[in-house]
């Protein structure tokens, strides 16, 4: 939704001033809790080459779509725009428990095709039922910020500051972004400040390549086969990926991952192979600035709490590395065993491996055969729970309209693929 901009805006000034991750997270879930967003439609986005996420009879509005053409929670018939504006901002004022004298900062959003006296009409609306309401608008951003390509439609999005009013210095942080009313590329600041000291953005080549455990010349040649074929499987498999997470998400998960895929790839003759902690951390850094989306954090910090586990011991305990990958990963998701989700698979495959106990006891390749090919078969039977397990995140977890049970998550799918690569690529080179 595009209160991400009010995340973006309020932990983008803090993380400049130096705040720790700590700090940003702890703000972060405030802003979460302080901030609705709600979307209205009158008709779907096209996505070339794919069909409309929903279709609208005449006279119909979708209520509560997202911004990646996702359907809304409900359809209303078409009425007056004040009576729109109306729906749209009651429904905010609920979900935040607004009252008189609060203070709001406001975004009204243009999901593609709204023409600009549209959505100044729709503005005018919305501030001045705030108004009515006695509700102070201390902000007011009007623009085409984030689209959902040509969707007719547009989004308000609120954002409390009655108990924290520093987060409106935040969000009128000097920015070059073009779009965002008042950036630096047309105004001045009014109070100048010093220039922060540069944050460096790691890239690969920042990556010690001598972590954890070394491999010997054998191993690396496994480790890479493994590698290669996790790339190929995700790239093979991007329009089933995409299909499935159109049923019951945004349609984008095999879109996604393949970035990684491809990334995997290009990068697979650099990587520091002989140091597999080393190679984690650098698939880590991939997913967090190639794949983007929701995967692309979570596979990010699943890569990194594995890797900062394989430092710390002398051998390669993948059983730890596994339960270091979850537990870093749900410190920062919510979503847990049974909710229909990628961490659904993995922590089935963490269950099996500490079910087999020390790794270190396998002494040749066919008891590591035998353990994935018996975690390829746990799989499969997970894989058939969590097709009829109820979302519990995700777009179908909140849209009516959309029935998970009985459909796979595109998600947990595209882990048994890339752990039925991994057996693979492991029976194939240790012939």
């Amino acid at each position: 939704m595009c209160g991400l901009l009010y995340v973006i805006k309020i932990l983008g000034a803090l993380a400049k001033r130096g705040n720790s991750i700590d700090n940003l997270l702890s703000v972060g879930k405030n802003i979460n809790d302080k901030l609705a967003s709600l979307g209205i439609s009158a008709t779907s986005c096209n996505v070339p080459g794919k069909d409309p996420s929903f279709v609208l009879q005449q006279g119909e509005f979708e209520f509560g779509v997202g911004l990646h053409g996702e359907a809304g929670t409900s359809r209303i018939k078409a009425c007056d725009v004040k009576d729109l504006i109306r729906l749209a901002v009651d429904k905010i004022i609920k979900t935040l428990c607004l009252k008189e004298s609060s203070i709001i900062c406001l975004i009204v959003n243009n999901l593609g095709l709204v023409s600009c006296i549209e959505l100044g009409a729709l503005a005018k609306y919305t501030k001045e039922y705030f108004d009515e309401l006695k509700i102070e608008v201390s902000r007011m951003f009007v623009g085409t910020f984030i689209v959902s390509l040509n969707m007719y439609g547009f989004q308000l999005s609120a954002i409390d500051v009655s108990d924290n009013p520093e987060w409106i210095n935040y969000i009128d942080e000097e920015t070059s972004a073009f779009a965002w009313p008042g950036n630096r590329l047309n105004i001045e600041p009014i109070v100048k400040e010093e220039n922060p000291e540069n944050i460096k953005i790691s890239n690969l080549d920042d990556i010690n390549p001598n972590l954890g455990v070394c491999i010997s010349e054998h191993s690396i040649l496994v480790f890479k086969n493994i590698l290669k074929k996790i790339g190929e499987v995700i790239l093979q498999n991007v329009d089933i990926l995409n299909k499935l997470d159109l049923e019951i998400g945004d349609g984008d998960n095999g879109s996604t991952i393949s970035r990684f895929g491809s990334e995997l790839l290009a990068t697979l003759n650099i990587l520091p192979l002989s140091h597999p902690a080393s190679v984690l951390y650098s698939l880590a850094l991939i997913c967090e600035d190639k794949m983007g989306g929701a995967s692309g954090a979570l596979y990010s910090l699943l890569l990194t709490g594995a890797a900062s586990h394989l430092v710390s011991v002398d051998y390669l305990d993948w059983t730890g590395a596994l339960q270091n990958a979850l537990k870093t990963a749900m410190t920062y998701s919510s979503a847990r065993k049974g909710d229909k989700t990628m961490f659904d698979p993995i922590i089935a495959i963490h269950e099996v491996f500490q079910e087999y106990g020390d790794l270190r006891t396998i002494i040749d390749s066919k008891e590591y055969t035998l353990l994935l090919d018996k975690t390829c078969k746990v799989l499969q039977l997970v894989n058939d729970n969590v097709k009829q397990m109820k979302a519990e995140f995700g777009k179908a977890s909140y849209v009516e309209s959309v029935a998970s049970v009985g459909k796979m998550d595109a998600g947990a799918y595209g882990v048994v693929l890339w752990f039925n690569a991994i057996y693979t690529a492991y029976v194939d080179a240790t012939k």
